[in-house]
């Protein structure tokens, strides 16, 4: 199975240094997606370590041809982002109100699923886990922990949807095989 980065990380609007992590976020996750696999004895894995520009399905085939792979997993997109999930207000004894915002760091990947000559299969998959609480002004105007400034932590989150995804992953790309 070829593992393969068609997400172009310098297309991103957003600050050099977003771009340079999302990047190396999208290397990362191949490796990690590589490891995951190697827990499937049956399964042999080629990461290919330049960026695909060109995401279509001919480029696709002429790589399953030049590594002699049968299937490809394609990286097609990445997110990673803190997302709010509530805001709790409470008050002191003095009745002055405080209030503390909870924040999952989330992960989005879309991969596209390559089996045999089969048609593409797209898989999208979302992973989320909390990450922090902090005390706000305002549940509406609260701003999440920085995705660049919390940068140790994304690695671990990419991780996850790496191994949160895999078996899916698999049945996809041996359904095809099977076919």
């Amino acid at each position: 199975i070829l593992i393969i980065n068609a997400f172009d990380a310098s297309q991103m609007k957003a600050r050099n240094n977003k771009r340079k992590l999302f990047a190396e976020l999208a290397d990362s996750l191949k490796q990690y997606l590589r490891s995951e696999m190697s827990n499937y004895s049956s399964i042999e894995t080629v990461v290919v370590e330049e960026l695909m520009r060109d995401n279509t399905d001919s480029m696709v085939s002429h790589l399953l041809q030049k590594y002699n792979c049968t299937g490809a997993l394609v990286i097609d997109s990445l997110n990673v982002y803190f997302e709010q999930t509530e805001v709790e207000v409470t008050r002191d004894d003095d009745g002055k109100k405080s209030r503390e915002a909870s924040y999952d760091i989330c992960t989005e990947v879309k991969y596209i699923c390559y089996a045999n000559s089969n048609t593409p299969e797209p898989l999208y998959k979302k992973k989320c886990s909390f990450f922090t609480k902090r005390n706000v002004a305002s549940g509406l105007l609260a701003a999440g922990p920085d995705v660049v400034g919390k940068s140790k932590y994304t690695f671990i989150a990419i991780r996850q949807n790496a191994m949160h995804s895999i078996d899916e992953i698999v049945f996809q790309l041996k359904k095809g095989k099977n076919q």
